[in-house]
């Protein structure tokens, strides 16, 4: 469960990455430009992987040291040899109930962190946005408005892809703290249906290979990529429609 699990809150802390770096890009992009670089990016990327393995490795932990002693011992008449039987369940529920809830503790801090910085980001775009519509006589080079464009196109990329990934993920956190409630307050569970825990994995899987669709309905140049990689007929006639540039050097002899 620690392997299994592990992919899956570092995936959560690397959409939340990109949303902070995001964040930096559009709110603050003269610090951006000084700290970021690549091996920065990298020792984020490996710091997301260690603390999703030591969280997974804190969160079972209680539920493997549990599962060796058997505190809970109850009376069984079936088994006329031994009078009773090792009741596990009974002993690992409360550990699986509370797991559960730490199980979710990650999804909503990431949601509300990714929520707030999105926010930020599009506050900063419109302020942008309006103050270049009330300074209308200063003409902005063409250069700057293909800049301001890109980022804006990849903002948007982006937003999508983190709202596709969080919608994903809800109804799994949904049935594990609907779970925790009815466990607590002892009543019946009303998403005890294996439909609603085979949407939940459907949804899971499904977020795990939607982000390439993602990027070529948002972004013209992942479109025009994906045709070159995977329809090279095509890409080939569109090639020969833009013009080339050569490189030309004139020496003197």
């Amino acid at each position: 469960m620690v392997l299994a699990t592990t992919p899956y809150y570092s995936s959560m802390l690397i959409v939340t990455q990109v949303a902070v770096d995001r964040f930096y890009t559009i709110c603050k992009p003269i610090r951006h430009r000084a700290t970021s670089s690549i091996r920065r990016s990298l020792k984020r990327v490996a710091v997301a992987w260690c603390c999703s393995l030591i969280y997974s490795t804190t969160l079972y932990l209680e539920r493997i040291l549990a599962s060796k002693p058997c505190p809970a011992f109850v009376a069984d008449p079936l088994q006329s040899s031994s009078g009773g039987r090792c009741d596990q369940m009974g002993a690992l529920g409360q550990y699986s109930a509370l797991s559960d809830v730490f199980k979710v503790l990650p999804f909503v801090f990431c949601l509300a962190l990714n929520c707030l910085l999105y926010a930020r980001i599009v506050k900063t775009l419109r302020d942008r946005f309006v103050l270049r519509i009330h300074r209308p006589g200063r003409q902005v080079p063409e250069w700057i408005r293909k800049i301001q464009q890109s980022r804006v196109q990849i903002t948007k990329m982006l937003v999508v892809n983190s709202l596709v990934f969080f919608i994903c993920n809800t109804p799994r956190c949904i049935t594990l703290i609907s779970g925790y409630i009815h466990d607590t307050l002892g009543v019946t569970r009303w998403d005890a249906n294996e439909n609603i825990e085979v949407f939940s994995g459907v949804l899971l899987v499904l977020n795990s290979c939607i982000n390439p669709v993602i990027y070529n309905l948002t972004n013209k140049k992942y479109r025009r990529a994906f045709r070159e990689v995977f329809l090279p007929c095509s890409s080939s006639t569109s090639s020969q429609r833009m013009p080339t540039v050569f490189h030309l050097q004139i020496s003197s002899d």
